[in-house]
């Protein structure tokens, strides 16, 4: 059996803002994951000009309750001025998508 969770995912310009993003949405409760990944090379257009940046991945899970404000909290907190951010449902493991949903309810309810 399984849990729907939803996954959320963003690229920054840089380590540092990666971890503050990815450390300031576990911390508000927002996501019960955030992963980090590395440096990877972004080929865009931006303003008529082809871009070539490094930047780096994140990968947060979350309830689908909480998928919406995670996406309004990584667009407020990112240093891009129209960031990536995507997002897709995510069938998992019973114990798994458990945890993540736990993880976000527990916070909110701590809040109230």
């Amino acid at each position: 059996m399984s849990i729907e969770i939803s996954c959320v995912m963003t690229t920054v310009p840089s380590l540092d803002e990666a971890r503050t993003l990815a450390r300031g949405a576990v911390d508000a409760g927002l996501a019960a994951c955030a992963q980090v990944g590395s440096p990877l090379t972004s080929f865009y257009y931006w303003e008529g000009n082809l871009e070539e940046a490094q930047e780096w991945p994140i990968l947060f899970k979350c309830s689908h309750d909480m998928r919406e404000e995670l996406e309004t909290f990584i667009a407020n907190h990112h240093s891009y001025t129209i960031p990536e951010i995507v997002s897709w449902p995510l069938a998992a493991f019973d114990a798994y998508g458990g945890w993540v949903v736990n993880a976000t309810q527990f916070f909110t309810r701590s809040q109230s």
